[in-house]
């Protein structure tokens, strides 16, 4: 984000300072970073102001979210979605339903418990 708020001399001055592979690396986060729609670079910017050892902790759950079949993904890539939107408090007790039990398995109730207690306040 800061790279991109940069001048296009300065980006590719500091880009230059770069090894290789390091370089090519952010530059493909550069271009995600353009095509993402201001939602999605909403929720970049709460996830890197996140602790590091919660970033960390949602990467890993993100990585776990990829060895669900892709409906299943979908459905639980939405379900975040409604964590999000909620209070702490509140996730808390929707995680507790009987509706939240029944609709996923156990695997995915972890799963979004855990990436529950990561997500921005």
């Amino acid at each position: 984000e800061r790279l991109e708020r940069m001048s296009p001399e300065d980006r590719r001055r500091a880009l230059d300072q770069l090894p290789p592979e390091r370089r090519e690396r952010v530059e493909q986060g550069l271009t995600r970073f353009r095509e993402m729609n201001e939602g999605d670079r909403e929720r970049f910017r709460e996830f890197r102001s996140l602790p590091k050892e919660r970033r960390e902790a949602m990467r890993k759950n993100l990585q776990q979210m990829q060895n669900l079949e892709p409906k299943r993904r979908r459905v639980v890539r939405e379900e975040i979605q409604v964590l999000r939107d909620m209070k702490p408090a509140d996730r808390q007790a929707h995680l507790g339903s009987e509706a939240f039990r029944k609709k996923f398995d156990q695997r995915e109730q972890e799963l979004l418990g855990d990436i529950s207690k990561n997500l921005p306040d």
